[in-house]
């Protein structure tokens, strides 16, 4: 069995919640999208804001992410590579 890629896997929703209209996500939402433990999602979320493909925005209970601008194209290929007629419709 593979080992899950929570990181491209979590850029890849935020590129298709992005593409529908939602700038931020919550880390509940992440979760139930990604379909992972909220501790896994928030280990993956802070390595990827450490590493700039996402933004933390606001903070506490009202923390939100976002794509980072460098890392909208990446994450939108990601998505297209996974789903190119999806993506055509974009």
């Amino acid at each position: 069995m593979a080992a899950r890629d929570v990181s491209a896997e979590i850029l890849a929703y935020l590129a298709r919640r992005q593409a529908a209209g939602y700038e931020e996500c919550s880390p509940y939402s992440i979760t139930a999208g990604v379909r992972v433990p909220r501790p896994t999602v928030n280990r993956h979320l802070a390595s990827l804001v450490e590493s700039g493909a996402l933004r933390r925005l606001h903070g506490g209970p009202a923390t939100r992410y976002a794509l980072a601008p460098r890392a909208q194209g990446a994450a939108s290929s990601a998505v297209c590579g996974e789903a190119a007629a999806e993506c055509a419709s974009l």
